[in-house]
């Protein structure tokens, strides 16, 4: 959207249309059957495509973080104070095989629990998800901000039980300083045949994640439009100062970070798909790297 609004796509000589899908998923479906040339998602989605032998490619890093955080219901009848206590609950998150999924189940199983022992509610919409906290009809939900700023201004006290909205938080969950989260992806025949596309459109983000590295949140929200912001543009600024250490200086890949992704898919690879998968097919930085 930064790009857009900015005129780092015109300037690139792109035209490019922005169409918002419910959810990452739904972006990767829409590239592979054909109506876009590029996908906005997270990485997990590539490598699992990838595995599945769908032969995408990460090519932009938009975010360093994946920010999102686990917290409990302040309401809820049946008390929760650890996550520990989830054993038997139902916890809120986006979609089935999400992201979010995948590190509620991650953050079950580094505390002893099987990682379906906690049953989940489907809610594509931040705002359903607190809703169903501040109601009580759910033990826990995943959360991203704004959302989870608001929550968290209106509960002061409830505690976050996995918070990887910043560094130290995916150092404790994780065990790493990165983790490749949201990124660009597309078809590698598609990257292969339209190289310079590629190339201006990783450009135009480039200048994009610069132009946020050197303006104040406030700045930021300015150009952000209402329907990715809300209404409240100072709960947007608030929650977007916590946020942009999750932001890289700039496009490209952090191996280290795309390693600890493969290694948190591995915890649920029973098949063992991931052991035959060549990581550096699931991303280069051909496009993004600065010369």
């Amino acid at each position: 959207m930064l790009a857009e609004r900015l005129g780092y796509f015109k300037s690139e000589n792109l035209a490019v249309t922005i169409e918002e899908t419910p959810s990452g998923a739904k972006a990767i479906q829409a590239l592979l059957g054909g109506s876009a040339e590029v996908a906005s998602a997270f990485h997990e989605l590539a490598i699992q495509m990838d595995a599945q032998g769908r032969d995408l490619t990460s090519f932009v890093s938009l975010a360093r973080y994946p920010g999102y955080a686990l917290v409990p219901s302040p309401t809820a009848s049946k008390r929760v104070t650890k996550i520990e206590d989830l054993n038997g609950a139902t916890v809120a998150l986006s979609s089935p095989g999400s992201p979010t999924d995948l590190f509620l189940k991650y953050v079950l199983s580094q505390h002893g629990l099987a990682a379906n022992a906690a049953s989940t509610v489907t809610a594509g919409s931040n705002m359903a998800r607190v809703a169903m906290l501040e109601r009580g009809s759910v033990g826990a939900a995943v959360l991203s901000d704004p959302a989870m700023t608001l929550f968290s201004r209106r509960h002061p006290n409830t505690p976050l039980f996995a918070d990887v909205r910043g560094k130290e938080g995916v150092r404790q969950v994780y065990g790493t300083d990165s983790y490749v989260s949201a990124v660009l992806i597309s078809r590698a025949q598609w990257l292969h045949g339209n190289p310079n596309t590629a190339r201006r459109l990783a450009r135009a983000l480039n200048r994009s994640l610069r132009w946020i590295g050197t303006h104040s949140p406030e700045e930021i929200t300015a150009q952000t439009p209402e329907q990715l912001r809300g209404s409240d543009p100072a709960l947007f600024a608030e929650a977007l100062r916590a946020s942009l250490p999750s932001f890289p200086g700039n496009a490209s890949f952090e191996p280290a970070g795309v390693e600890a992704v493969v290694k948190v898919l591995k915890v649920f690879d029973p098949e063992g798909k991931l052991k035959t998968l060549d990581l550096r097919s699931t991303y280069t930085n051909e496009f993004a790297a600065e010369k």
